[in-house]
């Protein structure tokens, strides 16, 4: 089996990821499904005090774990000259929601500009 033909029934396309992200489909797929549940924890994150953003943060770990278990199971034993990466698959589809949540806000839907200033924003300008 080539590389491309597993990967491609293994992992959804970018475009149904940027889609679940969005909340413009109802997913089939886990990781569609946690990618969407990662953007509206994003999304929850944005107006949330700081007494909530704990648990939202332990939600978000508990989901990138998830993912890269699920991936895990799935991927063929890798051989010794594999490169290693730093970062999982779920680390990498938190990322996109987050930036998804993040375009949603600054484009209006969610909160205001001036609550893009708090200081737990400013690691990622």
């Amino acid at each position: 089996m080539s590389t491309e033909l597993w990967y491609a029934e293994l992992l959804p396309t970018k475009n149904l990821m940027l889609a679940a992200c969005r909340g413009e489909t109802r997913p089939d797929h886990v990781v569609l499904r946690c990618a969407r549940e990662l953007a509206e924890l994003h999304e929850r994150r944005l107006a949330a005090d700081r007494d909530e953003i704990g648990t939202i943060d332990q939600r978000r770990t508990e989901v990138r774990a998830g993912i890269d278990f699920w991936i895990h199971d799935r991927l063929p034993t890798s051989h010794g000259c594999a490169r290693v990466h730093t970062e999982g698959l779920g680390a990498v589809v938190d990322r996109l929601a987050e930036f998804t949540a993040h375009a949603y806000a600054a484009n209006g839907r969610t909160i205001l500009w001036s609550e893009l200033a708090r200081p737990e924003f400013d690691r990622w300008i």
